[in-house]
This record gives structure tokens, C-alpha cells and sequence, in this order.
């Protein structure tokens, strides 16, 4: 039996995000705030999704899933939340932490052509869900017989044992 898969994802970087209203809809990852916002913490959906995924299976990415992540949180306007350092930290972790799926099939099917990326990497990876808020992915729900879920309903479901 194969290890459980997930793409998560749910906005531009909120692959292992949540935070406070300001940090949450700028894509700032809590890994990199928890230190530095009280209100930023391992409660919130997105990351408790985050990690459920982790915890049960493998987290699946891309090179460009990681190059968006890597492209986001090097972003000016986050360089008040986080140093460098901890921005390479996070994403080495992530790195690690991560199964990278090479790509074996180009998907055009999604109304945002940048979340192509995301169905290619589920039915790359053989996932078992996909995870986002990302309206214009839930849109596609199910997609080749993988559920894209919100993180709330993801940690509803019921996860076979491996």
C-alpha cells in the first residue's frame, strides 16, 4: 500500500501558512512567524491541515510549486516579519520535509493557468488530495478522481492508516 500523498495548497504561499488577518491574506508562512506574531499559531486551519497532511503521508511538491514558494516569501514587503536566514531555513525544512515529484504530464484546465501547476503536481504525484482556499482549483473539485478540499474539510476527513 502507498504512503498517503497531498498537495497543499492554498494561496500563493499558504502551503504551510496561517497567521493573523494582515500575515494570512499576504501569504506569510507561520513557520517563519511564529516567533514574532502571538497571534500566529499552530491552531489555525491552514496550518493544522499542514500538518495532518505531514503527520500521515508525504507532502508533495514541484520544482515550480517550490520555485513559487521560494518566489513569494522573498518578497520586500515580508522582510519586516522574517530575516533571510529564517526565509532559507524554512524553505530548506520544507525541502526536506517534502517528496519533489518530477512532472510527467502538462494539465491546461484551470481558469488561473498559474494553478496548473498544482493539478500537475497531483496527478504527477498520484495524490491522494489536494488542499486549498484557492477558489479557482475548488472549482474543480474532483479533478481525475482527486478531491481538492479547504483545509476545514480536509480535517474532517478520515485518513486510512498505512
Amino acid at each position: 500500500m502507498k504512503c498517503p500523498g497531498f498537495v497543499v495548497y492554498v494561496a500563493p504561499t499558504e502551503l504551510v501558512v496561517c497567521g493573523d488577518t494582515e500575515s494570512y491574506k499576504h501569504g506569510v508562512p507561520t513557520a517563519l512567524l511564529q516567533k514574532r506574531l502571538p497571534s500566529c499559531n499552530l491552531s489555525c486551519t491552514p496550518r493544522q491541515a499542514f500538518t495532518k497532511a505531514d503527520h500521515n503521508g508525504v507532502i508533495l511538491l514541484s520544482s515550480e510549486t517550490f520555485a513559487e514558494v521560494e518566489q513569494v516569501i522573498y518578497r520586500e514587503r515580508f522582510d519586516k516579519y522574517v530575516t533571510n536566514a529564517e526565509r532559507t531555513r524554512f524553505l530548506s525544512d520544507l525541502l526536506e520535509k517534502a517528496a519533489l515529484i518530477p512532472i510527467t504530464e502538462s494539465i491546461t484546465v484551470c481558469r488561473d493557468p498559474d494553478d496548473d501547476k498544482f493539478l500537475e503536481l497531483a496527478v504527477s504525484g498520484n495524490a491522494d488530495y489536494l488542499v486549498s482556499g484557492d477558489h479557482d482549483l475548488l472549482a474543480l473539485h474532483p479533478f481525475r478522481a482527486i478531491p481538492i478540499l479547504r483545509p476545514a474539510a480536509f480535517l474532517n476527513v478520515e485518513l486510512r492508516k498505512v
